[in-house]
């Protein structure tokens, strides 16, 4: 398995990118424990703006409501991406900064937070 990650990471993950998982790490262990299940949504990264849309249903398979935007103008380098939130469907987002680091592996990308604010890691092919 050969992971790809170099100066043309960042326009690797240029186009449109489907939610497949979101998971937190425990500590501990640096195992993955899968959240959110349900989990539904796509991320878009043009050359200088990016699109997450996000929406989850419950365990009985209906939707719960959740839905989680947000956008706005994006400086992507080699193995980070921060988001200069313009519009947004989170609470405390607005204005702010969401940076955020990559890894890509074949037809898979890994994202994490870029500290402990609390975003869980997530993955989309």
């Amino acid at each position: 398995m050969t992971v790809v990650q170099s100066a043309d990471s960042s326009k690797l993950i240029l186009g449109g990118w489907k939610f497949v998982t979101a998971y937190q790490v425990k500590q501990e262990t640096g195992e993955r424990e899968p959240i959110f299940p349900g989990l539904k949504g796509h991320l878009i990264f043009l050359s200088d703006r990016m699109f997450c849309f996000t929406s989850r249903d419950a365990p009985n398979g209906v939707k719960d409501g959740v839905l989680l935007v947000y956008t706005g103008p994006c400086k992507v380098s080699a193995d980070s991406f921060t988001t200069s939130v313009d519009m947004t469907s989170i609470d405390g987002y607005l204005g702010s900064k969401q940076k955020r680091f990559f890894k890509i592996d074949g037809d898979t990308l890994d994202i994490r937070p870029a500290g402990p604010d609390g975003t869980p890691p997530c993955t989309a092919i």
